[in-house]
């Protein structure tokens, strides 16, 4: 009877050992997270491997409302060939309760920093002397830094024709030997001797004139010409204005485009009164 006892004793026990092992495995993608009573501070030394087809970490802030993820960190192969991986990492944040991407590198592409939710990014060196921020050559373009940013001003000043049915096309180089202004005329060969050396953007156009056109009679209608062709930077003065402005356009010029200005009074109406010195005036940024 003892025997008995003793062997079914050691059968009890073997499967408690049994089901305790088999109660402790995981997959290898699970990770035991501490719970809510683990000692704040505690420190897990080692090295942590996490094993998913795209593995993600999530970061909870217990003081946080809801248990919503607040920042986490992604990666995802997209090449997973032998010597060959190509991973792309992903860190996000949490704002205004939704989860956004604040850092993208993706590993044969470009690196994102930031989203339409940050207003500025700092970066903050000991300022001890230049090439603390550098970029390789080439890397940022005009329209990486553009905001307004006015490399070269160009400005010239006439008296245009008032005759609604002649055009003047105003030089930007020329000047005329008698009055002092600009080279102007009726045609625009002899006028567009103004040539940019490189690529540029035009931009910012501002005109004034010291005499409005007149309630009732044609405007002012000033252009940039490229080439013989008329941009998109353009204004008008009407009426009884004394000045016009356009900055909603970037139009590019190639090198070597020859440059004037194209002022135009045709129109419906009278003329504009006699005697207007204008004032032309914009933007070159590289």
């Amino acid at each position: 009877m003892k025997r008995k006892v003793l062997v079914l004793s050691s059968v009890v026990v073997l499967a408690v050992v049994v089901g305790l092992a088999l109660a402790d495995i995981r997959p290898s993608n699970t990770i035991r997270r501490p719970s809510a009573e683990t000692v704040p501070g505690e420190i897990i030394e080692g090295n942590l491997d996490i094993v998913d087809a795209i593995p993600t970490i999530d970061f909870k802030d217990r003081m946080a409302t809801d248990s919503d993820p607040n920042v986490r960190i992604i990666v995802n192969c997209t090449d997973t060939g032998s010597g060959t991986e190509d991973c792309d990492v992903q860190i996000q944040q949490q704002e205004a309760g939704a989860i956004k991407a604040a850092f993208v590198a993706d590993a044969d592409g470009g690196i994102t920093i930031g989203n339409a939710t940050n207003d500025s990014i700092t970066f903050t060196t000991d300022g001890t002397g230049d090439g603390e921020v550098t970029y390789p050559p080439g890397s940022v373009g005009p329209s990486d830094i553009f905001d307004g940013y006015c490399a070269q001003v160009v400005s010239v000043s006439f008296n245009p024709t008032e005759a609604g049915a002649t055009n003047d096309f105003v030089s930007l180089s020329a000047v005329d030997i008698v009055t002092g202004d600009a080279s102007f005329s009726a045609t625009e060969t002899g006028e567009d001797q103004f040539m940019v050396p490189v690529a540029m953007i035009v931009h910012s156009l501002r005109v004034l004139v010291d005499v409005a056109p007149g309630a009732g009679v044609d405007d002012w209608k000033v252009t940039i010409r490229d080439d013989g062709v008329s941009t998109t930077v353009t204004c008008n003065i009407d009426e009884t204005a004394t000045s016009c402005t356009h900055v909603a356009t970037t139009p590019a010029v190639a090198a070597q485009s020859k440059l004037d200005v194209l002022v135009d009074s045709s129109g419906a109406g009278a003329d504009p009164a006699a005697a207007a010195e204008m004032i032309i005036a914009f933007c070159l940024t590289q």
